[in-house]
């Protein structure tokens, strides 16, 4: 699956309205306008949903005209506009990714974690590993029951993957929630570490887990609810670290291999984008040699 081209629709964005090129939005000038969207606020002031902005975008790639689509959408034009010199800036940084590298290989390291999902969000994940995934196992359809800030949901849409995204902060918990009632291509899990950073105070947040048996516990239940989500040829990746408490190291990513859930087909090692901090951070009062990777596990069907 390979990026859409924006740049060839809707001629009214190939300049801006103060005759800047469309498609000389910087990464800096994402993050800037991602900040905004944190906040909550467009330009003029208004709160635009995400949905409405996609299906918008969606419009213009069909052909149809930036006055057209502002004026059947409700959507301000400055707002409009902007999403769609980011989407085609967004392309841009896909094809450069995609053709810069050798393809996909054991090991990863992303010097940038690009312009998805929010940076300033407690362990968001690199949205290039996300497009790596799905350029490379060319999923269909994408879950993420984890979402957090929206990354693998922005990635989706780029790369016009079907994407179902949930998360505890929209009322949706792994432990107990329904699952949705069908199945996926790929399944991406980037449950929180151990021990981590506290996202909430929900009783069933991984991340208030007591100690890591009862953190083990809840990601067990999780992978088991999760196992038969994804389709026959599917894929159940899951992005996790190891742990270390009072001097102790985890293997956290040893223990959901020896519970032969499902069968393993490969483990991707990937530099972690914590490393400036993890090289000047203690985690108790003994020396120890800090963890700079995280593992991605890539599990297959028991029938593929």
């Amino acid at each position: 699956m390979r990026p859409t081209d924006l740049t060839q629709h809707g001629k009214d964005t190939e300049r801006s309205r103060d005759n800047r090129p469309a498609d000389g939005v910087t990464v800096h000038a994402i993050r800037a306008s991602r900040k905004r969207e944190e906040q909550g606020q467009d330009p003029s002031g208004r709160v635009e949903s995400r949905p409405a902005l996609w299906a918008a975008l969606r419009e213009l790639e069909a052909g149809r005209s930036l006055g057209e689509v502002v004026g059947s959408s409700g959507l301000a034009w400055p707002t409009l506009e902007r999403a769609w010199r980011e989407a085609m800036q967004r392309q841009h940084l896909i094809r450069q990714h995609l053709q810069s590298r050798r393809g996909l290989t054991s090991l990863l390291r992303y010097p940038e974690r690009g312009p998805w999902g929010q940076s300033s969000y407690a362990g968001n994940c690199n949205g290039y590993l996300i497009v790596d995934l799905i350029d490379y196992f060319k999923p269909q359809s994408v879950f993420d029951p984890m979402e957090g800030s929206g990354t693998t949901g922005e990635v989706c849409f780029d790369l016009k993957a079907d994407y179902v995204g949930c998360d505890l902060r929209s009322g949706f918990d792994l432990l107990s929630s329904l699952l949705p009632d069908r199945q996926f291509d790929l399944i991406f899990w980037h449950p929180p570490y151990w021990p981590g950073f506290r996202y909430s105070d929900h009783p069933n947040d991984f991340s208030k887990a007591r100690n890591v048996t009862d953190f083990l516990e809840r990601l067990q239940v999780g992978f088991q609810r999760l196992a038969d989500r994804f389709t026959e040829q599917g894929h159940l990746v899951i992005l996790i670290g190891d742990g270390r408490k009072n001097g102790v190291f985890y293997p956290i990513h040893n223990a959901i291999i020896q519970w032969e859930l499902l069968p393993l087909q490969t483990i991707l090692i990937k530099a972690g984008d914590h490393e400036r901090r993890a090289q000047h951070f203690r985690y108790g009062p003994s020396p120890f040699i800090p963890t700079l990777h995280e593992y991605v596990l890539i599990f297959k069907g028991r029938d593929t």
